[in-house]
């Protein structure tokens, strides 16, 4: 990334200064959603708009670019369960990290063999709460979920729920991805009731299972939204794009 000079700088606090103000508003209610015990599906499909203008169309870079200069996003550490995966496709895996309905589920797997002892302890090892910083292209790409050996990627996600399921828009799944996240999305649920529930008969078959109204839960999709909000939160880019904000406007 090439420097800004004090007089690109200049020009972008003034182009981003309407964005920068409203990204303090997104931020604080991000807060308040992240705080909620037990979330809303239709707050979480609704925040997917908030999250796709951030991040896919690159606005939180964007204000911090002049203001911060690169922002970076604290992101949980998956490396180890990748290559572990590839070895050992998951039926499901759930990359996760906040807190709701009174739980904290983090790289939760499911695979359809059993482990020998060696392989469970190396996978063991790994400290399920590490982190790495990334940039806004990496915290796009890192895999969040994956269901029948099928990867889907943050950036995947959010768009899916945006564009597809009701966030923005409602459209029938297009590709592969899609078609995998929707029939994910029938098949495991998040509820105080429940807490985590993977429908083992919903998984295997051939078709898309029914859509079935469970108002009191959330999906793997919506659950990700709530984990990539979390984790913005945490970002250190995020505490120091704020303040400099707050100086700029005088709050």
């Amino acid at each position: 990334m090439v420097a800004l000079t004090e007089e690109q700088k200049r020009a972008l606090l003034v182009s981003t200064r309407e964005s920068a103000a409203a990204l303090l508003e997104d931020i604080a209610y991000m807060r308040e959603v992240v705080a909620r015990v037990d979330p809303s599906a239709g707050e979480l499909r609704r925040m997917s708009g908030v999250l796709r203008r951030l991040l896919i169309d690159r606005d939180i870079t964007k204000i911090a670019a002049p203001r911060i200069a690169r922002f970076h996003f604290l992101a949980p550490d998956n490396a180890p369960y990748y290559k572990f995966g590839d070895k050992h496709p998951p039926t499901f895996f759930g990359s996760g990290g906040a807190s709701a309905f009174d739980m904290i589920l983090r790289a939760f797997w499911m695979v359809p063999t059993v482990l020998d002892d060696k392989e469970a302890f190396e996978l063991a090892k790994h400290h399920p709460e590490a982190t790495v910083e990334l940039r806004l292209d990496g915290f796009l790409s890192q895999n969040v979920l994956c269901f029948l050996g099928i990867w889907i990627s943050r950036a995947q996600v959010i768009k899916y729920v945006a564009n597809k399921a009701s966030g923005v828009h409602s459209d029938a799944p297009a590709d592969g991805i899609e078609v995998a996240l929707s029939r994910l999305r029938r098949v495991v649920t998040y509820s105080r009731k429940t807490g985590m529930h993977f429908h083992m008969d919903r998984a295997n078959v051939a078709s898309e299972p029914a859509f079935r109204y469970a108002p009191d839960a959330i999906d793997p999709a919506l659950w990700e939204l709530l984990c990539t909000m979390h984790f913005i939160l945490k970002s250190e880019g995020t505490a120091k794009l704020e303040a400099a904000i707050r100086a700029e406007l005088g709050t």
